[in-house]
């Protein structure tokens, strides 16, 4: 055997030892973790655990196999060909990162119980088993084609990053990478998160109607109130209605969806501005983790709010392509799909426009001029049989009182000076600076941009910032978007300097470590999150309102003293109308007086004080038939109990239901 040929077979008999000596420790590790007495099975082990077990056997006995086949002439030759392959460092670097990510994942998310902790072992030693594979291909190419080490890692490194330049790759990476978190929780609970009674009422008013657009919508308001929502989402959810798809599984998987498919003209968006596929994903990853994000979208009203984000970034796609190169095809594009969003939800209306403002403002020319008025008349064109439908039914003042409700004209009184700006814009920023990383990091990156002289985004920020109340969502985007263009910046001045390959292969890999630092950071602590998150109703909610259902007449009204985002499906649940309803009271123009109620009996329900309801009541000039309590709340159930006008009719572990006796 020749010199060279002794050196590879040393090289493969080390690495063998290695990792025979590894899968021993991982067994012995494996072992120590205490099995439940009621899943042992053989020798005081589960059944899971004997799996993993011989999994880690499995990989033990490959490599004696090795270590044996080694000693044949025939089969050595074979076996360094077989590592030698770029296929296998591919393969081998690719289950590294996955199994090494597992790891992460399991520590990071790992219960009280053995279930995760069993799987960490086995998960590490295969990271630590198929990067040694990585490292041994690229000993023996360096070995048998005298090349220097660190110069062939960074021409394998950088062979891996022309095939991650791929969109579409990358864009698979992204959806894979943020499935696990927009969908945990629609598979964990059998009812959806959040609020969306009113949402789902709507559709199913309209597929009872065979898809004519009613008039009115029953028990929220509180009473008929207009069908005046943009009813394109409404209309979705409708069409799968008809075809019997369960309301609460369209509830629970359609948002998380809607915001897995948003992130599609996100990533193409932050493309298009920063011209970086590094920022594009960093911007995608950071966003899809945020809870501030996932609440609106991924929540069960994200069947209307989620499409309408998915929808709004795809017009600004279009739209900053068509600013950039004056393409009146990209123009259409952009107002169709604004058009689109407008029918789905006005908030992010207001969105598209706020930015065409900034964008307006920081690019004063004739080609942005033009193409913005094309936009918004293409839009407006899509949106206008819609408007004069329902101009034509309820007048302008469905609009005026949407537009004064939720803090919308809220910006207004700083013109008029009743409210000082810095002060708003403290209040308006409140959510976002409790991440005081991503805070620090959208300050560092709005002085980069200034630096570069790239105004827009700043702008876009400093305007949602002051015009747009319920902004949390839009400045999050906003945010992402700058801090993705921010580290994507740093990286390419890390990586960028013409030094030698060793020390071009350490810049590269600091470069990979901060963005992977970065996404991780953004996308763990997102993940603790919004895996906290519960159902705002439950079966017991299910029960009480079957209750309700089949015990009480049609015009009965009742009070319910809950949570506000629970009781926002009462009506819908209960198919009855409450004496207070603050959701859709904003058609009505009625949304300031409603509001007050709610507040008015959430502070009774604090309080504990059944005279507090009672005066709220009178105010309101109307007795409800039924009041539901929760059973937690003692006090108040006991003051109920006690009083001559209400008795108990019914109850369940969760609520308590009081009818009036005149």
């Amino acid at each position: 055997m020749t010199d060279a040929l002794n050196k590879q077979y040393t090289l493969i008999v080390r690495f063998s030892q290695l990792c025979l000596f590894e899968g021993v420790i991982t067994i012995a590790f494996m072992l120590t973790i205490p099995s439940d007495p009621k899943n042992q099975y053989f020798l005081a082990l589960s059944i899971g655990r004997l799996v993993l077990l011989t999994c880690v056997l499995v990989l033990i006995i490959s490599q004696i196999a090795i270590l044996i086949l080694l000693k044949f002439q025939r089969y050595y030759r074979h076996i360094i060909s077989l590592l030698g392959s770029s296929t296998i460092f591919y393969i081998s670097s690719l289950i590294c990162i996955v199994t090494f990510s597992g790891v992460c994942f399991l520590w990071v998310f790992q219960d009280t119980s053995a279930y995760f902790l069993r799987l960490i072992p086995l998960f590490f030693y295969c990271s630590l088993l198929f990067l040694q594979i990585s490292i041994l291909h690229l000993l023996l190419i360096s070995n048998i084609e005298k090349k220097d080490f660190f110069s062939l890692l960074h021409s394998k490194v950088n062979e891996i990053f022309y095939v991650l330049k791929k969109p579409g790759l990358i864009l698979s990476i992204i959806i894979l990478i943020c499935f696990p978190i927009l969908f945990l929780n629609a598979f964990k609970y059998n009812l959806p998160l959040g609020y969306a009674g009113l949402f789902t009422l709507m559709a199913e008013e309209i597929a009872d109607l065979n898809f004519k657009l009613p008039n009115v919508v029953p028990f929220y308001g509180p009473g008929n109130i207009p069908f005046a929502y943009p009813p394109l989402g409404i209309y979705l959810m409708a069409s799968l209605i008809r075809f019997n798809l369960d309301v609460f599984y369209y509830l629970r998987f359609f948002p998380p969806l809607f915001s897995l498919l948003a992130l599609i003209p996100l990533f193409f968006l932050s493309w298009e501005i920063s011209e970086s596929k590094i920022a594009a994903t960093l911007s995608a990853i950071i966003l899809a983790s945020s809870p501030l994000l996932y609440v609106p979208h991924t929540w069960s009203a994200g069947v209307v709010r989620a499409l309408a984000f998915g929808l709004i970034l795809t017009a600004l796609y279009f739209y900053v392509r068509a600013v950039k190169l004056f393409e009146w095809k990209d123009a259409v594009l952009s107002g169709i799909f604004f058009g689109l969003a407008t029918l789905t939800h006005l908030s992010y209306t207001i969105f598209f426009l706020v930015w065409i403002l900034a964008w307006l403002l920081t690019h004063p020319n004739q080609k942005s001029l033009f193409i913005s008025v094309l936009v918004l008349l293409v839009g407006s064109i899509l949106v206008l049989p819609w408007m004069i439908v329902i101009l034509t039914r309820y007048g302008f003042s469905v609009f005026d009182g949407a537009f004064h409700s939720h803090g919308n004209a809220s910006f207004l009184s700083i013109w008029s000076g009743n409210s000082n700006i810095l002060s708003w814009i403290q209040i308006n920023l409140n959510n976002i600076i409790s991440d005081r990383i991503f805070t620090v990091l959208v300050i560092f990156g709005i002085g980069y941009l200034l630096m570069k002289r790239l105004y827009a985004l700043p702008a876009v920020f400093i305007l949602v910032t002051i015009l747009i109340s319920e902004q949390d969502r839009f400045l999050i985007v906003i945010g992402g978007l700058i801090i993705g263009i921010f580290i994507a910046g740093i990286v390419r001045h890390i990586t960028s300097h013409d030094v030698t390959n060793s020390k071009k292969f350490l810049l590269t890999s600091f470069g990979t470590l901060i963005i992977v630092g970065i996404s991780s950071y953004f996308y763990i602590n997102g993940f603790w999150k919004i895996i906290q998150y519960q159902p705002k109703i439950n079966d017991h909610t299910l029960n009480v309102a079957e209750y309700i259902r089949e015990n009480s007449k049609m015009d009965e009204r009742y009070l319910v003293v809950t949570r506000q985002d629970e009781a926002e499906w009462f009506p819908y649940l209960l198919k009855r109308e409450p004496i207070i309803a603050q959701w859709g009271s904003e058609w009505l123009g009625t949304y300031k007086q409603q509001t007050n109620y709610m507040a008015q009996i959430r502070n009774c329900r604090s309080e504990q004080d059944l005279d507090c309801l009672q005066q709220v009541m009178t105010r309101i000039g109307s007795l409800p038939e039924y009041i539901i309590t929760l059973k937690s709340d003692r006090h108040l159930t006991d003051s109920l109990s006690s009083s001559l006008k209400w008795e108990e009719v019914f109850q369940n572990s969760r609520y308590l239901v009081w009818q009036y006796e005149d």
